[in-house]
């Protein structure tokens, strides 16, 4: 299947595709709205929920907003490489549930359900402007990808 119809499929097939998708596909997040779609050989995630969906997507751009120094990204409107989205994706709920939580445990284990969490820091900080953005970007920055094993 070509890359184009890939693509027009996926959109017709999956409408609200999960926008913390590749962290739940590695397993470092889960979400209980969350639902695999397999398409041509390749996974994807579908969001079941329209307002967790948006309120993921805001919560997602803010993230990109404040993660530009974490990061080191030039600019917001150029598109974000995948080891740094996997970064942001992976480390911000961590970091999001360690500040609510007050955890200083600088590894944690992985959150189950980025829904629920976000919705507990919604009604801690009362808007997503609010959340604790210093302290997500701290396990943002420290969050380190697997290694990939080289074969010989």
């Amino acid at each position: 299947m070509e890359e184009q119809e890939f693509k027009q499929t996926h959109a017709t097939v999956n409408p609200s595709p999960c926008y913390f998708a590749k962290a739940i596909l590695c397993q470092c997040s889960g979400c209980a709205h969350a639902q695999k779609i397999h398409i041509a050989e390749r996974e994807s995630m579908a969001c079941r929920d329209a307002s967790g969906h948006q309120r993921c997507g805001a919560w997602l751009e803010q993230l990109y907003k404040n993660a530009r120094f974490t990061l080191k990204l030039p600019a917001i409107e150029a598109p974000i490489p995948h080891a740094k989205a996997m970064k942001l994706q992976c480390g911000s709920p961590r970091g999001l549930r360690a500040a609510l939580d007050n955890e200083t445990d600088e590894n944690p284990q992985a959150v189950t359900d980025i829904n629920a969490l976000l919705e507990r820091g919604l009604a801690q900080y009362g808007h997503l402007e609010h959340l604790p953005y210093s302290q997500i970007m701290r396990f943002v920055h420290q969050y380190t990808l697997k290694k990939r094993s080289r074969r010989r």
